[in-house]
């Protein structure tokens, strides 16, 4: 994650592009269920009830590799 991305506000924020771009990119496995995860900065507008302003990670899991990482935080 780096610095502030900006140009989107009001938008709905700087994820939505990434995660449509990585949805349409994704070859999925037919049967499963996956997960896209958005990581933001921690200073990110979108804590306060903004909208994104920050440059997240964005990546697609299977369901059971999602709950895996939300398990070790």
């Amino acid at each position: 994650m780096s610095r502030p991305a900006k140009g989107l506000q009001g938008t709905g924020g700087n994820y939505i592009p990434k995660v449509l771009a990585l949805s349409l990119a994704a070859t999925l496995e037919p049967g499963t269920v996956s997960a896209i995860l958005v990581t933001h900065d921690d200073w990110c507008a979108i804590y306060r009830g903004g909208c994104c302003d920050c440059d997240p990670d964005v990546s697609i899991k299977t369901a059971a590799e999602a709950l895996a990482e939300e398990t070790r935080n």
